[in-house]
């Protein structure tokens, strides 16, 4: 049940489905600390959905239509985070470490520390 949750979740945000080709030419650079990325209460989108990133280690926004909520830490160059409520039940308090690149006003994040489902999300 909860892979197809992932999938369905994944597929939903246009996630999985990512033009590679597109991607492979713009050259993202790996993210290792929150704090030189400028990015400290800024909206992180990805279509109508959004998340916050705050310096003190919380995280808040509004995703799939609810409140997503939780902390996060950068650990081992990984962005660690834990969603204390999120709309997909299977992803609160479940931590998960993505991936974090960045290419101008863009993050890709690739779950399960890169080996997992990529995303774009835009700076705002």
């Amino acid at each position: 049940m909860k892979s197809i949750l992932i999938v369905l979740f994944c597929f939903s945000l246009a996630a999985c489905g990512s033009n590679p080709t597109k991607q492979e030419s713009v050259e993202f650079v790996q993210i290792t600390d929150m704090a030189s990325e400028g990015i400290f209460g800024k909206r992180l989108t990805l279509e109508d959905n959004y998340i916050v990133l705050n310096e003190n280690g919380s995280v808040n926004g509004v995703w799939a239509g609810g409140a997503a909520v939780g902390t996060w830490e950068m650990r081992e160059g990984f962005w660690c985070r834990t969603y204390t409520e999120f709309a997909v039940a299977d992803f609160i308090n479940d931590e998960d470490c993505h991936l974090l690149e960045r290419s101008g006003n863009t993050i890709r994040g690739s779950r399960n520390r890169g080996s997992g489902a990529s995303y774009l999300l835009n700076i705002k």
